[in-house]
């Protein structure tokens, strides 16, 4: 793969091709080790593995064949699910944890769903932890370094909504005038 400035870099030396050369494998060498680490952190046969053994979570109803995690009686549950079309437009109506975690299938497909659930907990349980540690990072300038962060993450990192009528209604003083 050719580098793209490369006449401009071999004139800039006066040709010299040697130089070129060696700069060109630590390049080459460089980006070799970060490939080989991201392959360390990312195995892909895990990934593929992982994606496998849990697809029927990621869509229930595209599996044909009996997972492999299923015990003979959940993979009954499973079919039983996967035919009934109010879950089916359910499951096109709202996002994949929200499925998992509707009363539709946690009350009449319990097994199922823990299972669901556990599979797709490492993922959410990251993604807060990213997003926590961003807030803190955010929150924790120089000018704000002694700042008890607390408080400040419970707010940032919630997802419910505070109501500020009653927030302010129940803090506002009915003091008459002095």
């Amino acid at each position: 793969m050719p580098i793209p400035l490369k006449n401009e870099y071999l004139e800039s030396i006066d040709g010299n091709i040697e130089d070129f050369d060696e700069i060109y494998g630590e390049i080459e060498q460089h980006l070799n080790e970060i490939l080989s680490s991201l392959e360390k952190y990312f195995p892909e046969s895990k990934d593929i593995e992982f994606i496998q053994r849990y697809n029927w979570v990621k869509n229930p109803f595209l599996i044909n064949d009996k997972p492999e995690d299923l015990s003979i009686t959940e993979y009954e549950e499973f079919i039983e699910m996967t035919t009934d079309s109010s879950l089916k437009t359910l499951f096109d109506k709202i996002s994949l944890t929200d499925f998992w975690f509707s009363s539709s299938i946690t009350n009449e497909y319990q097994s199922l769903a823990k299972k669901a659930i556990l599979a797709l907990l490492p993922f959410a349980t990251t993604y807060l932890c990213e997003t926590g540690f961003s807030s803190y990072a955010s929150m924790k300038t120089k000018y704000r370094n002694k700042l008890d962060a607390e408080a400040d993450m419970r707010i940032q990192l919630s997802h419910i909504k505070p109501n500020i009528k009653i927030l302010v209604n129940k803090k506002s003083q009915h003091h008459g005038s002095h």
